[in-house]
C-alpha cells in the first residue's frame, strides 16, 4: 500500500513537472483561440465540489452570467484554476467553502477578466506570499506528508497567466484565509 501511494504521489508530481515545462517552453500549446472561460470554471467547480463533499466542503461561484470569449489555451487554463481551486480546498478547514469569483475587469487600460479563488484557512505567513509561486516551494505549515503537494500547483498558475499575458498574486485576506486572484486579459 505504501509503495502504491509513494507512487501515486511520484506520478502527480511528473505529471505536474510536464506541466510546467509545456507551460514554460508553450511546446505542444496551441495558439490561443476565444473560448468560454466561464464554462471552463464552472466544469472545475462542479468537479471539485464532488471530491469537497467527503470533507464537508464545497466551491460557491460568484460570476455574471455570461463573459465575453476569452482567448486562452483551455487545457493550461483550466489546469491553473484546477490547481488554485484544490489548493484552496486542501487548506479551508472542515464546514466551509472556498469562494470564487469572477469579473470582467480592466487592467492597465486592458480588458480581461479576474478569477478570484478564496478559502477560510490559515492564509500564508507575509513574508512568504511572493514565494509561493516559485516551483517546489512550500511554506513552513505545509510541508508535512499530510497536506499533501508538491510546491507545483501555484507555479504552474502563475505560468500559465504569464503565457497570457496575465497575472497572479495572492494575498491574505482579514477575518482569515488566503485568496489568490488570476487575472486573464480578453
Amino acid at each position: 500500500d505504501r509503495i502504491e501511494r509513494e507512487s501515486e504521489i511520484l506520478n502527480e508530481m511528473i505529471g505536474q513537472l510536464l506541466d510546467l515545462s509545456r507551460a514554460d517552453s508553450e511546446i505542444g500549446q496551441d495558439a490561443p483561440e476565444p473560448g468560454d472561460l466561464l464554462g471552463l470554471i464552472e466544469a472545475v467547480i462542479e468537479d471539485a465540489n464532488f471530491e469537497a463533499r467527503p470533507a464537508n466542503r464545497g466551491v460557491f461561484l460568484e460570476a455574471p452570467e455570461t463573459l465575453r470569449p476569452v482567448p486562452m489555451n483551455p487545457g493550461l487554463i483550466r489546469r491553473a484554476v484546477e490547481n488554485i481551486v484544490r489548493n484552496a480546498l486542501r487548506y479551508t478547514p472542515d464546514g466551509t467553502r472556498v469562494e470564487v469569483s469572477v469579473s470582467e475587469q480592466e487592467k492597465e487600460g486592458r480588458p480581461g477578466v479576474s478569477i478570484r479563488i478564496r478559502d477560510f484557512g490559515p492564509g500564508v505567513p507575509e513574508n512568504e506570499l511572493s514565494r509561493i509561486f516559485q516551483p517546489f516551494y512550500r511554506t513552513e505549515a505545509a510541508r508535512s506528508r499530510d497536506t499533501g503537494g508538491t510546491g507545483l500547483g501555484l507555479a504552474i498558475a502563475q505560468q500559465a497567466a504569464s503565457v497570457h499575458g496575465g497575472t497572479v498574486k495572492a494575498e491574505n485576506v482579514p477575518g482569515g484565509g488566503l485568496a489568490v486572484e488570476m487575472w486573464i486579459p480578453s
